[in-house]
């Protein structure tokens, strides 16, 4: 949910920038807050309290000198009745940071990127995998949600070793963007004044075993008071956690785009609704996507995007995450990749990617698979015995058909532009171009 944007300087092009990025949120629910020379605007979806008393900043009667402490949270931290007595997570997020710290942060399920101002100056964290990132200018003091929201704070140039990292690995595994000036917070880590440094540790998280986690981990992720909506694929990991939910005594409602093997899709929810695939320009994909990068889901992913939001969800949930951390690529049966498709690729592309497709059209897209519990049960496992999604067959093969477990995992991409290689690469960097220039 929600986002955000913020500079030291002037507050007119901070609330510039927070209009290039407002679909993030719905009308109503803008808010800007300055502080001396600090300036902070934030739009904000509400899931967790739909009124306008849920808005942002969370404020606290300061014990310093100050007469309030503020902060403003994008995403969402699930489980914050379980360590605050407040009646929002931002409000209980503040709560934690003032009493212990980034350190604290181990004890949240969720995704988040966190702003507030602290020692008279802006600092803001974003979460383990980046799956709320934050983007910053290197030559002013400047952050946002989104990369597009820092153009409108100074001149900017493209970055050419950014497009040459993504004619040769697909993406950049490094954190640059599109242009030289805008760069990503790596995972885990926060940004002070300016300065970057890392705040997250793994030996912090506690696990209970891998099916224990996802369930706890799908049942956190249906908090709100919305309706919320599944994308279901018919694959292993949309299938378990709409099986979950289901499970749960929850009514959802699945989505299937159309992939030549809806049947899969039907045989677990025979009321899922099978999207057709087509309605929007690839174009437009791509400028939504912010970058010209497209391993072959960018295109559908924006499709699903549009549709869920038309049928009036702004929550869905999603198996995302299970093949990286359970060997789910073809690549596993080769080497281990479980680091550089977790720590590197989700980060530098499907977090960036699903965060800017689906809040385009303002869908807060969870990922079960994605909380820390899951995947440091997933880390915790040897690369054989976590080879071709095992623990996940064994774990939930009391609630799935053998059809599905046994099936053959299909990606999830366009009839009309598919996985292609340089020549689709530049295309992409070509038309990209064309639209930022």
């Amino acid at each position: 949910m929600c986002g955000f944007t913020a500079c030291i300087g002037s507050l007119e092009a901070t609330k510039n920038s927070l209009s290039t990025i407002k679909y993030r949120g719905l009308p109503g629910h803008t808010s800007f807050y300055s502080e001396d020379n600090i300036h902070i605007g934030h739009v904000r979806l509400p899931i967790v309290d739909l009124t306008s008393s849920g808005d942002q900043p969370a404020l606290i009667n300061s014990k310093n000198k100050k007469p309030l402490n503020i902060g403003f949270l994008v995403g969402e931290v699930f489980n914050f009745k379980e360590f605050s007595s407040a009646n929002t997570d931002t409000k209980a997020v503040l709560e934690v940071f003032l009493n212990e710290g980034l350190k604290g942060f181990h004890k949240f399920d969720g995704f988040w990127s966190f702003i507030t101002i602290h020692e008279n100056k802006l600092l803001a964290c974003t979460d383990y995998l980046s799956q709320k990132p934050i983007y910053y200018r290197t030559d002013i003091k400047a952050i946002a949600s989104e990369p597009k929201a820092l153009l409108s704070y100074g001149e900017t140039n493209f970055d050419e070793t950014f497009f040459s990292n993504v004619r040769k690995w697909g993406y950049d595994p490094t954190g640059r963007t599109p242009w030289e000036q805008i760069k990503q917070l790596p995972a885990g880590h926060a940004w002070f004044d300016g300065n970057i440094f890392p705040y997250w540790d793994w030996g912090q998280i506690k696990t209970l075993g891998i099916k224990e986690d996802i369930i706890e981990a799908t049942k956190n992720r249906l908090l709100g008071d919305r309706p919320v909506a599944c994308l279901l694929s018919g694959g292993l990991d949309s299938s378990i956690v709409f099986k979950l939910c289901r499970q749960l005594g929850v009514t959802i409602q699945s989505y299937h785009i159309e992939n030549e093997e809806s049947h899969f899709a039907y045989s677990i929810d025979p009321n899922t609704k099978c999207l057709p695939l087509g309605g929007l320009p690839y174009t437009e994909a791509i400028n939504y996507h912010q970058s010209p990068v497209d391993l072959g889901s960018v295109h559908p992913q924006a499709i699903l995007a549009k549709a869920i939001a038309m049928e009036g969800f702004n929550v869905c949930l999603t198996g995302d995450g299970a093949d990286e951390l359970f060997g789910g690529y073809s690549r596993n049966a080769k080497y281990d990749s479980q680091g550089s498709d977790t720590f590197i690729e989700i980060p530098y592309y499907h977090a960036p990617r699903l965060d800017r497709l689906m809040m385009k059209y303002t869908v807060e897209l969870r990922t079960p698979f994605l909380a820390p519990k899951v995947i440091k049960g997933a880390k915790e496992l040897g690369y054989y015995q976590r080879m071709n999604k095992e623990p996940l067959k064994k774990a939930f093969a009391d609630i799935l058909p053998k059809e599905i477990i046994d099936r053959e995992k299909k990606a999830l991409k366009t009839l009309k532009v598919k996985k292609g290689g340089l020549k689709l690469i530049n295309t992409n960097i070509d038309i990209f171009k064309k639209l930022y220039s």
